[in-house]
């Protein structure tokens, strides 16, 4: 079991949570938005260990999220970065307590829990060439209600990219 903290995706300042998982050598880069094909729609999507991407197990605070596409396949870009407390990935013997969806293993995201107040995130960055712009906006909101025995959180955010096709590059012109 590796855990993955909050601080790590600070000090990263990736736009996606994926972006920051795919560093780790359990995962593999899926086709992604990041990928020399992106086939997938621009989704954000986690492979450990090199498996398909529908044998890895994406679950948010312990629930399964609800696939992205018919073959059962999460996009993990509906999880803000701002929001993670931390990510526990599991890679050994999972299928044995999950079963055939985790194969591969799970990734369990967590989030901040009684969060009071508003906070503002941004960033943005290019490439080592100059190009593939890329910048993100966020504004989380949260408050505690009847005394500590509820709580109520929203979120709302912007992100773009730009393309960097093949022919941008020498080497793959």
């Amino acid at each position: 079991i590796v855990s993955v903290g909050a601080a790590r995706f600070e000090q990263s300042s990736a736009i996606t949570v994926e972006s920051v998982l795919d560093g780790l050598p359990q995962f593999v880069p899926a086709f992604s938005s990041t990928s020399n094909n992106p086939s997938n729609g621009g989704q954000g999507n986690l492979s450990l260990r090199g498996l398909p991407t529908t044998s890895t197990l994406v679950l948010l605070d312990g629930r399964r999220l609800m696939p992205a596409n018919g073959t059962g396949v999460v996009d993990v870009n509906i999880i803000p970065p701002m929001l993670v407390e931390s990510v526990e990935v599991i890679t050994g013997g999972a299928s044995a307590v999950y079963g055939s969806d985790a194969l591969a293993g799970v990734v369990n995201f967590k989030l901040r829990r009684n969060f009071e107040g508003v906070e503002f995130d941004a960033m943005g960055g290019v490439t080592g060439q100059g190009d593939a712009d890329e910048y993100s906006f966020g504004l989380a909101a949260g408050t505690d209600f009847a005394d500590g025995r509820g709580s109520l959180m929203g979120f709302a955010g912007y992100t773009e990219r730009d393309q960097v096709n093949y022919a941008d590059r020498k080497f793959s012109r």
